[in-house]
């Protein structure tokens, strides 16, 4: 995955030391570009011009950036019921997920990544969203949606500095919902999912992308289907006020030279709405 779009995204561009790699071997020559549509009225005939512009180089980056799917990227949950109020969900994988990729025996001393941002996202009856990074005993990092709404920020971009991920660390995503449904594809349903853009990219020993997601049938042989908490709460939890005081100004004007991807329009039907576009290499 390169690049995946949802309403109140105004696009990003990399560091300028950091890109994707684009045809760079014979199983890496094509891009697929796949829209979904929210369209709950069943109206016809409705026309888009909705796609993806992105900025390249020919001169390749010093580090190739990658995309981490934690929470429930896969969807697990998937029919699933949410209760009505105010529900809270916990997706934990163990530590395990990054010490099989991140370790020393694949790795050498450079076992770490880098996390350049993260991308918090759910759907239409989320409320609050936070992912943990737990490091021993203590929470080490908390990227945090104290307020969501879909509409405005459907992959909520957190303000928030670079920081190390190590072998050993796990990583816990909650989400928040109000008078949900239950968990699916479509806006009206929901999703719990964090996209951390990091590098260097790592591949699993057969050549897939990393990911550390809540998969009851398959863990990945890294533990990755541990905890699954589900409790009413009486609260969001929020915690407003402690920021690091900086007012940051997204970097969406001059992506020249960063290989990644920016919106270049949606739809203007107000109907019939654009709420998700992935683009990824095709294999």
């Amino acid at each position: 995955m390169i690049y995946g779009w949802a309403p109140g995204d105004e696009g990003w561009a990399l560091p300028n030391d950091v890109g994707f790699p684009l045809f760079d071997d014979v199983n890496n020559q094509a891009l697929h570009l796949e829209i979904h549509y929210n369209n709950p009225y069943l109206i016809e005939d409705m026309k888009d011009s909705s796609g993806v512009r992105l900025y390249y180089t020919y001169a390749e980056r010093t580090h190739r950036a990658g995309v981490l799917a934690v929470g429930d990227p896969y969807l697990s949950l998937y029919g699933e019921s949410i209760g009505e109020g105010l529900t809270q969900y916990a997706f934990t994988c163990p530590g395990a997920c990054t010490s099989s990729l991140l370790g020393k025996e694949r790795n050498g001393n450079n076992q770490g990544i880098t996390v350049v941002s993260e991308h918090l996202h759910m759907h239409k009856t989320g409320a609050r969203m936070t992912s943990e990074v737990i490091r021993g005993d203590e929470v080490f990092h908390k990227a945090v949606a104290d307020v969501y709404e879909f509409d405005q920020q459907g992959a909520f971009h957190v303000p928030q500095d670079f920081y190390t991920v190590l072998p050993g660390d796990s990583f816990r995503t909650t989400c928040y919902y109000k008078d949900g449904t239950a968990f699916g594809l479509s806006s009206q349903k929901e999703m719990c999912i964090n996209f951390v853009l990091y590098y260097p990219a790592k591949k699993t020993a057969d050549g897939k992308s990393w990911t550390c997601p809540y998969n009851p049938e398959d863990d990945f042989g890294a533990g990755c289907a541990a905890e699954l908490d589900m409790n009413v709460v009486g609260d969001l939890g929020r915690d407003f006020g402690n920021s690091s005081g900086k007012c940051v100004k997204p970097a969406i004007e001059a992506l020249t030279g960063s290989e990644t991807g920016q919106l270049s329009s949606a739809t203007n039907e107000k109907r019939v709405t654009l709420f998700f576009l992935l683009l990824v290499m095709f294999v």
